[in-house]
């Protein structure tokens, strides 16, 4: 076997064999070398050379890459992974994924002269310092990843614009430090991803970035849950001018009481298409994040065969007969119907939605005024206070009309203010751990 770095910085090491009794090859083992050549031997029993690039005998994982001589490559169809440090150090500039690669391991591309790359919508793994000081200027990460690990892209000299996808609920810490030339970062997501909890500037996932530098672009209406969240740590927070589809109606209405639920109808101002089902929607029970109401097989997103110009899709749940199934609400509890985003596409614009969350209640269900004790909502000007009484560790979420999250706080007491949004409607949800409360008020 080789041990992880055992030849890293052999800056004299031109080629390699690898024997067959050699059957096991370590992380970053090349990393910074000089090899330009590897060989194999016959028949070997784990390893394959494919192109001059080791693979794993069923040519699965991408195992090394000569560090010196090979600018480009195509990496093979039905490759799903590639080993940690695989490329690091090397003079690569442009990698073509193909649609089967799932995962790249970590410190993959590091210190790699890479600066074109695509990102396949199987990719949903991107380990940390995969991309530390490679020489991309802008980069949109891979939009299926939820997390992005340490160190993920820092270090970058020439890094001046980086989009965050909207799946993404967490950045750990140092993912984005030392890009000295960052200016614009782009984040997706309706609901703000979670920041590392950094006590020192070298453990924030932008630290050493000149904030004051950075223009921070977040989806139409979200500037308020951005700045109510640590990415305040950006002084200048703008909306994006391309808006996301928004839908206008639902049926049943958001906020509805019902006794059943059999399917609801989103309709939108445009004809669209459903862009992909693999992720169905959900309905929840108690709270946004509630227990998952059981379903036969899964929710489906279609096109409502009563809406002749398709601009209405329909959420619908099919037994094994292929008939509608019905679901009997309980009377005193609130329901949640989570649709995923990217689901829907508009025909005219090309937006497609952000994550939608539908709000409705049992019959005996009511809005609650009053919370504890002394639970009030104040309105001064344009500010919004609510006060929690005896309520202590809420945390709160509140959603626009149409079902979009738009702000998220945790473990509230006191008194606190509603940040800045948009004129309009819209639900607060208080959840406490005895009870979840709900309040229907109007931003001024």
């Amino acid at each position: 076997s080789l041990c992880d770095e055992l030849l890293m910085e052999c800056s004299g090491l031109t080629s390699l064999h690898i024997p067959a009794s050699m059957t096991k090859i370590g992380k970053s083992v090349f990393a910074k070398s000089g090899i330009q050549t590897f060989t194999i031997a016959d028949n070997h029993p784990t390893l394959r050379l494919t192109d001059g690039v080791i693979y794993d005998k069923a040519q699965k994982m991408l195992m090394a890459f000569p560090t010196r001589g090979k600018t480009s490559y195509t990496i093979p169809d039905g490759v799903i992974g590639i080993w940690g440090g695989a490329f690091y150090g090397s003079d690569i500039t442009s990698v073509k994924l193909p649609e089967s690669m799932k995962a790249i391991d970590e410190s993959t591309f590091a210190e790699s002269q890479l600066s074109s790359i695509n990102f396949p919508e199987s990719l949903i793994f991107l380990g940390p310092t995969s991309l530390y000081r490679t020489q991309f200027t802008e980069l949109e990460l891979p939009k299926n990843n939820t997390i992005l690990y340490e160190g993920v892209l820092a270090y970058c000299p020439n890094l001046t614009s980086v989009t965050i996808p909207a799946k993404v609920t967490y950045i750990d810490t140092h993912a984005f430090s030392q890009n000295k030339k960052l200016t614009q970062v782009t984040c997706l997501g309706t609901t703000p991803p979670a920041l590392y909890d950094y006590y020192e500037e070298d453990e924030n996932p932008f630290g050493w970035v000149s904030r004051d530098n950075v223009t921070l672009y977040v989806p139409q209406g979200c500037v308020a849950a951005y700045k109510a969240t640590s990415w305040n740590m950006f002084s200048k927070i703008q909306e994006m001018a391309t808006p996301v589809l928004t839908p206008q109606v639902f049926v049943p209405a958001a906020e509805s009481k019902l006794k059943m639920i059999t399917s609801i109808d989103v309709q939108f101002s445009e004809p669209v298409s459903i862009v992909s089902s693999a992720k169905a929607p959900v309905l929840r029970k108690g709270s946004a994040t509630g227990d998952v109401v059981p379903v036969t097989s899964k929710w489906s997103v279609i096109i409502s065969p009563d809406d002749k110009a398709k601009q209405t899709i329909r959420i619908v749940s099919f037994d094994y007969d292929g008939y509608t199934e019905y679901f009997n609400l309980d009377p005193s509890a609130e329901y949640f119907m989570v649709i995923p985003a990217s689901i829907i596409k508009g025909s005219t614009s090309g937006m497609q939605n952000e994550e939608m969350v539908v709000h409705y209640l049992g019959e005996n269900v009511t809005h609650v005024k009053e919370v504890g004790e002394n639970m009030k909502i104040q309105r001064t000007g344009n500010r919004m206070m609510v006060e929690l009484g005896e309520l202590s560790g809420v945390d709160i979420e509140i959603y626009s009309i149409t079902g979009i999250p738009v702000v998220q706080m945790k473990n509230k007491k006191g008194l606190f203010e509603i940040p800045q949004l948009p004129r309009g409607s819209y639900v607060l949800r208080l959840i406490s751990e005895k009870q979840n409360y709900t309040v229907r008020f109007v931003h001024p």
